[in-house]
């Protein structure tokens, strides 16, 4: 097929027809479908984070918990909601809605829940968009050997395994499993913007309501012929046992004294 019927009675010089025509700047009934593409990411975003992200969030929030004369109370929030953009209470004016281009103009923030088609991130006058990161593959585990891991402490290695941890309201945790020179693991993550390093054999045991043997049964299957692997998994329990923390309650008791 010869296509080079499409290039021909092309413009030799730019125009500026179109800046004087009347309906410069009105929307047309029908979009570009190239051009909504471009930034349905954006506006995808910013829809999902004001209804099912912010719901998402309230929930994720742990209630608060207190004795009061001999009465366990607990609060938590139950929903949250954004209004709509308006003028502050008090202020003399025709219209009480706020408009993007307002804000653009006084270099304020426009704040509120947005009906719109795409919504708009304009803080203190300048409009936001949102940036695509490359971000490694969520709850994902990923073997790699980094050197900078052996200044950890004295025992670490530069290999281990790194997970970013995402729940539903999309918001992130990364998780490390750091070998030792010994053949046990650390586990390696951040709490309320604390930083935690904790025996793998500590993280097991919590987890799950077995005892030694048992874990001992599914950590080697599939390895049950290397001496070496078997002698590791019984060094991370024995690192437990150690501690006198034989049952899940123990272990979950030793931690929490720990943490608090």
């Amino acid at each position: 097929m010869d296509f080079s019927a499409q290039w021909t009675d092309l413009p030799t010089a730019p125009s500026l027809k179109n800046l004087t025509d009347g309906k410069f700047g009105t929307l047309k009934e029908k979009q570009h479908p190239a051009i909504q593409d471009l930034t349905r990411a954006h506006i995808e975003s910013f829809d999902q984070a004001v209804t099912d992200g912010l719901s998402r969030v309230v929930q994720s929030i742990p209630p608060l918990e207190f004795t009061f004369r001999n009465d366990r109370i607990s609060l938590a929030f139950a929903e949250a909601a954004i209004f709509p953009p308006s003028v502050a209470k008090g202020s003399v004016c025709k219209e009480m809605r706020v408009f993007p281009a307002e804000c653009r103009g006084r270099r304020c923030s426009y704040r509120g829940r947005l009906v719109e088609m795409g919504g708009y991130f304009v803080v203190n006058g300048i409009e936001k968009v949102i940036r695509m990161l490359i971000m490694p593959r969520r709850n994902y585990p990923i073997a790699m050997s980094r050197p900078k891991w052996k200044s950890r402490g004295q025992g670490y290695t530069q290999y281990g395994i790194s997970m970013r941890c995402v729940r539903e309201e999309h918001t992130a945790v990364n998780m490390n499993l750091h070998y030792l020179e010994n053949g046990t693991v650390m586990l390696n993550f951040i709490y309320q913007k604390e930083l935690f390093f904790l025996p793998i054999g500590f993280a097991l045991k919590a987890l799950v309501n077995f005892s030694d043997y048992q874990i001992f049964q599914e950590l080697v299957k599939g390895h049950e012929e290397s001496s070496f692997y078997k002698s590791c998994v019984s060094e991370m329990l024995r690192i437990v046992s150690d501690e006198g923390c034989p049952t899940q309650s123990k272990v979950l008791d030793y931690l929490g004294e720990r943490s608090g």
